[in-house]
């Protein structure tokens, strides 16, 4: 497992993505971003890369059943934003933030070293989260070995 250590604090651009919104267990995360992707196809787009996991609640403290998150994928063109449908897809405003980031290669199941390293990093440099971690996915999980595995986990962040 690698941290890269080299951590950044970049601007996350404005722009419409294509999300879905789960509730559940992160083992759903292959099944939602099919889910997804059938619907951006259905809506006429093309999905662009890299897609979006964004976590609302700590699995440390929620139990699987009640995790809430969202999968946004960048679409090749331009969408209005819309309400989610009654299945959570819909065309979302991401808007622009300051974002501490960290890329973390290596198994997944230690991403978790990652996100303590990353949260280090920003209380030591006078910084505070100000909303939910992002994980950006890097490398396709299954044309990837496991231990290859590339994510870029941010938050959004601003100076104290």
């Amino acid at each position: 497992m690698s941290t890269g250590l080299d951590i950044t604090v970049k601007k996350r651009e404005p722009k419409v993505v294509a999300s879905v919104s789960m509730k559940g267990p992160y083992t759903q995360i292959g099944e939602a971003f099919g889910k997804l992707y059938s619907w951006i196809a259905e809506q006429g787009y093309i999905p662009a890369v890299p897609p979006v996991g964004v976590f609302h609640n700590d699995p440390k403290q929620v139990p699987a059943t009640e995790l809430l998150w969202e999968l946004r994928c960048p679409i090749a063109g331009f969408a209005k934003p819309t309400g989610p449908d009654d299945q959570g897809r819909g065309f979302k405003q991401v808007d622009e933030a300051t974002m501490a980031a960290i890329i973390h290669k290596g198994p997944i199941d230690e991403i978790w070293l990652s996100y303590d390293t990353l949260k280090g990093w920003i209380n030591s440099n006078g910084y505070e989260i100000i909303g939910p971690p992002e994980e950006v996915y890097l490398a396709k999980p299954d044309g990837t070995l496991p231990g290859e595995t590339l994510t870029e986990i941010r938050f959004p962040v601003h100076k104290r």
